[in-house]
């Protein structure tokens, strides 16, 4: 039987892709929070602009937050079920569900 990282409370928090993604979107609220409507408008998927070279949008969009309770829940349910995840697949399969 192989022990695991989770079985020995063992880790290093900045391989885990959940504490990556979480530090991802703090980013990107900062980033939004500072650059004001023109960086919001830039990096969330806003209709024609994708379709005007904005190609970025599909990815950015993911992290962007519009106010601060709706970071604290997403972050509070990646937190819980990202670590559920991290247990039971590999890095590259959690990152694309």
């Amino acid at each position: 039987m192989r022990v695991t990282q989770y079985q020995t409370g063992r880790r290093n928090l900045l391989k885990s892709p959940t504490i990556i993604l979480i530090l991802a979107n703090l980013i990107f609220y900062v980033i939004t929070s500072i650059g004001g409507e023109n960086y919001l408008i830039l990096l969330s998927q806003v209709g024609g602009l994708f379709y005007q070279g904005y190609y970025w949008e599909i990815f950015t969009s993911l992290f962007v937050k519009f106010g601060i309770l709706h970071l604290i829940f997403n972050m509070y349910g990646l937190f819980y079920f990202g670590w559920l995840n991290e247990m039971n697949f590999s890095v590259g399969r959690y990152l694309a569900i």
